[in-house]
């Protein structure tokens, strides 16, 4: 009786729970603290209907456990988790060890029973900390590697789904007259009126959020008689739990992201700050986007800046030299087709068109006396002209985005044969976009009137240009030449 007495105060002041059970595995024993962390009663406790108390992903797992135990009277260690009577999980960990007696066989098993339900609500929520930093971080990569903001802003809600455990999610972004909200994206959501749907700033659950700038929370969504767009198909769709986070950059909203449960869900702090997480990444994603389209916009209006300037000074040479008028116009568009059949890629194509509507550019540094003389010129005045090549490569070179096109401003007057000038360059020395440009430049100044001349016949020219092949002109260039006049007179016919 002392013995038992002491056991017994031992095990009732315990902080853990305490059990036991005879060499069959029936329990025969269990403290208060054993009962009130699995919410049985002692009845249930020492019967079988203790299993009923374990969880149903729990239950077979502990059950084959505890058989090998009693079978092999070894000792069992395992975490598992109870279904209170009270509704809530309680986490345990139950640690049982056989009894022997002087001749070796198992007497009785001795067990405890922890409540771990603190450490494991704390590993779970680690768990989710780092499974949302991972989030952030594929987000953040996801960002960085595409401009294509409705790309972005898919991937975005495939995460947002998940990782809050939504049914459903949605972007809408503030239009250009900073008054309107538009669907941009959606996932979960089935109705066909969706897309191209808007509504105003301050109008509905998505309108105040983005109103106010912070998350607005509805967990029984209420519809006005005006309701908009969106809440009418939240309303249709069954939802019950519905949050709209702006999506906000530098203090100004850009759009909202919308998560619905068809289940009436309340979330925690923790939830909410990651739902705020969320929508600032995206906003970060429309953000850059909108920077992006800015940039390309600017350099779009650069560039045509550039090649109106440069059409221009095109323009300025032909009114100083009128027998040129609208030859730039022409060698350049010819160029560029003769340049395709060549195989030059398309991204050269722009250095070729500014190189040819350059070409003679040089001309402009060249005397009026010289360049303007009707009559024919002395060996001392050509050698002027023939420093045009020169004169535009030292006008160009130092405009960064007009090295590239260089090559026929100054090599366009080489000769396959290395008969020509500048350099006396021969064969494929000289480079493509100068060896194209030389047949279509002589092609355009012999079938162009002249003051002193008249146009020679087409036939004419082309027999010149055959007749030049491998002496002037690159044999290669010359045959898709001779292609494409043909193919030209074909589609004139």
């Amino acid at each position: 009786r002392e013995s038992e007495l002491k056991f017994r105060t031992l095990t009732e002041s315990s902080p853990v729970g305490v059990f036991m059970n005879d060499a069959q595995g029936n329990v025969i024993y269990v403290n208060e603290r054993c009962l009130h962390l699995t919410g049985l009663t002692e009845e249930q406790a020492k019967g079988l209907s203790w299993l009923d108390g374990l969880h149903p992903d729990d239950k077979e797992r502990v059950l084959m456990m505890w058989r090998e135990t009693v079978k092999k009277g070894r000792e069992f260690h395992q975490e598992y988790r109870w279904l209170h009577a009270d509704g809530k999980v309680v986490w345990t960990v139950g640690n049982v060890v056989p009894v022997k007696g002087q001749n070796g066989m198992v007497d009785f098993y001795i067990g405890t029973l922890t409540d771990i339900t603190d450490r494991k609500e704390i590993e779970e929520k680690l768990k989710r900390q780092i499974a949302r930093f991972n989030t952030l971080r594929t987000i953040d990569r996801t960002i960085t590697a595409s401009m294509d903001l409705n790309l972005t802003l898919r991937l975005l809600l495939e995460h947002v789904v998940r990782e809050l455990e939504m049914d459903a999610a949605m972007f809408t972004l503030k239009q250009q007259d900073g008054v309107t909200l538009r669907h941009a994206v959606s996932s979960g959501f089935s109705s066909p009126y969706l897309d191209g749907a808007f509504t105003s700033i301050g109008d509905g659950l998505v309108g105040k959020a983005a109103l106010e700038g912070k998350i607005v929370i509805s967990n029984e969504v209420d519809f006005p008689e005006k309701a908009n767009v969106f809440d009418n198909i939240f309303q249709e769709e069954g939802y019950s739990s519905c949050f709209a986070a702006p999506l906000m950059s530098k203090g100004e909203v850009l759009g909202v992201l919308l998560v619905c449960s068809k289940e009436a869900f309340t979330p925690n702090q923790e939830w909410l700050d990651f739902l705020d997480a969320l929508a600032r990444q995206a906003a970060i994603a429309v953000d850059n986007a909108l920077l992006f389209e800015d940039v390309q916009r600017a350099n779009f209006e650069l560039m045509l800046a550039y090649n109106s300037t440069l059409e221009g000074w095109a323009k300025a040479l032909e009114l100083r030299d009128k027998e040129t008028e609208g030859h730039s116009e022409r060698v350049t568009y010819l160029t560029i087709q003769l340049a395709r059949v060549v195989g030059v890629p398309d991204e050269e194509l722009i250095h070729i068109r500014r190189g040819a509507l350059l070409h003679d550019i040089g001309k402009m540094a060249i005397p009026d006396k010289i360049l303007l003389k009707p009559g024919k010129l002395t060996n001392e005045e050509m050698d002027v002209i023939k420093k045009h090549p020169e004169y535009a490569f030292q006008l160009l070179s130092k405009i960064s985005f007009l090295k590239p096109a260089l090559d026929i401003p100054l090599y366009h007057h080489e000769r396959w044969d290395g008969s020509g000038y500048p350099y006396g360059l021969k064969g494929e020395e000289i480079p493509l976009a100068a060896r194209i440009f030389a047949v279509v430049d002589v092609w355009d100044a012999m079938t162009s009137d002249r003051p002193y001349r008249k146009a020679f016949s087409e036939e004419e020219v082309l027999d010149h240009i055959r007749k030049q092949s491998g002496k002037h002109f690159d044999p290669k260039v010359v045959d898709a030449f001779l292609q494409l006049i043909a193919e030209l007179k074909a589609r004139e016919s």
